[in-house]
């Protein structure tokens, strides 16, 4: 291998070497030097001669200005670039009011490939965008690359009782019709496959689903599935990540869907559509997905009649097929396997942020609603009765399940309450007052025979309820394992709408000051408990018992 100074010493002979002289100077270089000569202009490549002007006068400074000029026309047009030769025409030809032309008639002289190579290697006016290159992250859990595509060679027959779904693996490449070159059944369902890939380590997880189209909701659930891991440890991918990137699709228009990013702290990075080479690290996996695992499975179909899947198999498949994948070695690291470049990556971050439970049932349907004077709403032709509010605007939810309940939250406070359906007073009913709540409660008091115990007397003093801190254990490189985020629950009706509510309700309970660390530790406590209504009560009757008890809060 030759040391550094005999490669600059080859680029100085190189640089002075006289016009036409050039490649010998490089052939005889190599063979000093025991390389070949195209290894040779490799290592000049990397000290760095492009763009190093020769030590001799340019024999026609003019070409550089003429072609500048060529290349300003060509930059004319609103997407692309103007043909060359029709440039040079338009440079030539004089101007009906003045006469005048942009380039001298020498200009026809040039070959056209002259003026190609300086507007192409001297003014860097390439017609590759790099701006659309396949972009890399730093660290795992950076960002990843979502899209949804469907499939190449299978086709859904019919649902199974159990659920599953018997597929038909297609052979005929084009047929009349059909969707994507494949004929559909009467209910239009196909198998459509949700993935990510992995900018930092270039790994891709997959889910197969089966739909009559892309969908908002199916592309946050498949989300959701690969965040919460996929349980096989050789795909080790899991946690929620920083950035996703996605194409302007069902994902970042459904309203749903974008609430629950936010609320995940998932910054969602779009681009403009059609820009393949942005997305080129999703779209090349979507490529082997089809070229190499749909096409295995005419590997033991048989060569005559019809193939038959279950969904069920198809899954099996493909969690062998990533599983395959992961085992490849890393981009970063060639001596890692990605599977380890993103387990030490992860590792050194501390862990992975997990994604809460069951997120799914914190996406709720919203909408603006005005609440008229009677207290009602109107969704979807139902009357809602909303307590407290009148004449105001307020957020309606519901709930994607199908069900009928709805909660309302003020705009200004951002308090909730559970409404139901309106249902007026019978005939008649409004001419009497009717019995309150209270008075019914006091009625069944005077009735009843019970004797309540008594709650002073001697022998029933509790100790103090001491809170612990949770123990964390601790790795190499940090916790195992960060803790999940707290999640709001948008349908939660018995929450405070913050932090401040919540204490100034537990004061009024407790019925007493607290010091700054005491006060440290309701408020830890009251936000571990997702600042419910309950929580604040049961922990102000506890610490109110405990102070009375014992004269002060442990």
């Amino acid at each position: 291998m030759p040391t550094h100074a005999q490669l600059e010493s080859a680029r100085d002979a190189w640089l002075a070497a006289p016009h036409g002289e050039r490649t010998a100077i490089v052939e005889r270089w190599a063979r000093q030097l025991g390389i070949s000569a195209a290894t040779l202009r490799r290592h000049l490549n990397a000290l760095g001669h492009r763009g190093t002007a020769h030590p001799r006068a340019a024999e026609h400074p003019e070409y550089r200005a003429w072609a500048q000029t060529l290349a300003d026309l060509m930059a004319r047009a609103p997407a692309g670039t103007i043909p060359l030769h029709l440039c040079l025409r338009a440079a030539l030809t004089p101007d009906p009011a003045t006469g005048e032309t942009l380039l001298p008639p020498e200009a026809t002289t040039v070959p056209l490939a002259t003026f190609q190579r300086i507007i192409r290697d001297e003014l860097g006016m390439r017609q590759t965008d790099r701006r659309n290159r396949r972009m890399h992250a730093d660290h795992a859990n950076q960002a990843w690359q979502l899209d949804a595509t469907t499939s190449k060679y299978l086709i859904v027959e019919e649902e199974l009782e159990d659920g599953d779904y018997t597929l038909r693996l297609h052979r005929n490449p084009m047929p009349s019709s059909g969707y994507k070159n494949k004929p559909l059944k009467e209910h239009r369902l196909r198998l459509l496959y949700y993935g990510i890939w992995d900018m930092y380590t270039g790994g891709q997880v997959s889910v197969p689903v089966i739909a009559r189209g892309e969908s908002g909701l199916d592309a946050i659930e498949a989300l959701c599935t690969i965040m919460q891991g996929t349980g096989d440890a050789r795909i080790p991918l899991h946690g929620v990540v920083t950035d996703l990137w996605s194409d302007q699709g069902v994902l970042v228009k459904h309203a749903a869907t974008r609430d629950l990013l936010e609320r995940l702290e998932i910054n969602v990075v779009t681009g403009e559509p059609y820009a393949k080479q942005r997305m080129g690290g999703v779209e090349q996996t979507w490529r082997r997905l089809w070229e190499t695992f749909e096409a295995s499975l005419f590997l033991c179909a048989p060569t005559t009649g019809k193939a038959f899947f279950k969904l069920s198999q198809i899954r099996a498949r493909l969690t062998e097929y990533l599983a395959e994948t992961w085992q490849r070695p890393s981009r970063r690291d060639a001596a890692l396997t990605r599977a380890d470049a993103w387990t030490r990556s992860i590792n050194q971050a501390g862990g992975a942020r997990r994604c809460p439970d069951h997120p799914l049932e914190t996406i709720a349907k919203e909408r603006r609603c005005w609440v008229d004077g009677a207290g009602v709403i109107r969704w979807n032709n139902i009357e809602y009765e909303v307590p407290v509010i009148h004449r105001q605007w307020v957020i309606a939810r519901r709930a994607l399940d199908g069900s009928d309940r709805v909660v309302v939250e003020d705009e200004a406070t951002g308090q909730r309450w559970d409404v139901s359906p309106y249902q007026p007073y019978a005939y008649g009913e409004h001419l009497r007052s009717p019995v309150l709540p209270i008075e019914e409660a006091r009625t069944r008091a005077r009735a009843s025979t019970h004797v309540p115990g008594d709650i002073y007397a001697p022998g029933n003093a509790q100790t103090a309820a001491v809170v612990a801190a949770p123990n964390v254990v601790a790795g190499r490189f940090g916790p195992r394992q960060q803790p999940a985020r707290d999640l709001p629950d948008p349908l939660a009706a018995d929450r405070y709408a913050s932090l401040s509510d919540a204490m100034a309700d537990f004061f009024g309970i407790f019925g007493a000051p607290l010091s700054a660390d005491n006060r440290a530790a309701v408020e830890g406590r009251l936000l571990r408990d997702g600042l419910t209504k309950a929580a604040v009560r049961e922990l102000a009757l506890t610490l109110s018992s405990a102070t009375r008890t014992t004269g002060a809060i442990a």
